[in-house]
């Protein structure tokens, strides 16, 4: 499969025609006749076709991609800008992009970013092997591919954890939850040195300092935004730092209880680790991508971590630089996951 993905205008159908010699066609009208078309336009209608339908998006992909798999596909980029008041027209925006993870994700799926007719190749398609063809699910009758391949090799998936860049409250050291900051000019040019896999979704929070991280390091990807994996509220703490609180009683004893005990308006430890460790599982459950990219903030990642990841740590020995983070992977173990790599 190849998927051809820009903004609205760019050429991706030209460029489709001009590479491929295929002319798509809409299939919104006829969902079911994406299932066989060679060459499909504007598969981010289709998705709404198939959404209005009552049908499910995710389910559609990978029919797509279990009876298409040699199919071209257009698509517009449909997740930037101002987030849409009408729910159906955010479900959209979401399952559009959730649909795509799905097929990029595909070994057999080529990914080009089409900038201004110009094609950028985000992804090159690789040709599974004889055993991977063997063993990619299990087959409708007879035999179970797990007496060849290991629970590991079938299940494990990735996960790439980031924080959002550094801000000007990061650089005086305040306690910045729910206050929404931009990054700044420093927090931008250091991001633009990093280097990271370029996926084709990227999961975000509603406060931009992630979105606009997300922006700079996956320029191409779709932002899916996941409001549960916003930073902790630090009520009445929020905006200030240590040296502004030092003679506040109620910032020292949070302080002297390890910071375990309730934040005046805001919430405590165990309330923010639970809303954490309810929204991770709810994303997991719902993109079943083999490798999923999520830009938030430090205390989600610090939450995640110590609630999830194994050798096990304190929370207070979770904490990513900006820009920085961690990759894991999920074990046999449904409820833990392993520590592959840090970045610093």
């Amino acid at each position: 499969m190849t998927i051809y993905l820009g903004g609205r205008g760019h050429g991706q159908a030209a460029l489709c025609e001009k590479e491929t010699g295929l002319s798509p066609i809409s299939c919104e009208h006829d969902p079911a006749a994406a299932l066989t078309a060679p060459a499909i336009a504007d598969f981010h209608l289709l998705i709404r076709a198939v959404l209005e339908q009552g049908g499910d998006a995710q389910d559609f992909a990978r029919r797509l991609l279990d009876e298409n798999p040699a199919a071209v596909l257009t698509c517009d980029e449909i997740g930037a800008g101002i987030v849409p008041l009408d729910p159906f027209e955010r479900r959209w925006r979401e399952e559009t992009g959730r649909a795509l993870g799905i097929l990029a994700a595909a070994p057999g799926t080529k990914l080009v970013r089409v900038w201004y007719g110009l094609p950028e190749v985000l992804k090159e398609e690789r040709t599974p092997t004889a055993a991977q063809t063997r063993n990619a699910r299990p087959p409708r009758s007879g035999g179970s591919p797990r007496a060849i391949m290991s629970p590991r090799a079938i299940m494990s998936r990735e996960i790439l954890l980031l924080r959002h860049g550094r801000t000007p409250g990061n650089e005086q050291h305040r306690y910045n939850g729910v206050t929404d900051e931009p990054l700044s000019d420093e927090g931008r040019a250091a991001l633009a040195l990093r280097r990271y896999p370029q996926p084709p979704v990227v999961y975000v929070t509603r406060l931009q300092r992630t979105r606009e991280t997300a922006a700079i390091l996956f320029p191409a990807a779709y932002q899916i935004t996941v409001p549960g994996l916003r930073e902790m509220d630090f009520g009445d703490f929020e905006g200030r730092n240590y040296r502004d609180m030092a003679d506040d009683p109620a910032y020292r004893a949070w302080v002297d209880s390890g910071c375990l005990g309730p934040v005046p308006g805001g919430e405590c430890r165990a309330d923010f680790l639970r809303r954490i460790a309810r929204a991770f599982r709810a994303l997991l459950a719902t993109d079943k991508a083999d490798r999923l990219t999520v830009v938030a903030h430090g205390g989600t990642l610090m939450a995640v971590c110590s609630v999830f990841v194994d050798p096990a740590r304190d929370y207070f020995d979770w904490q990513p630089k900006n820009g920085g983070g961690y990759l894991l992977r999920t074990t046999d173990d449904p409820a833990r996951l392993e520590l592959v790599e840090e970045y610093p």
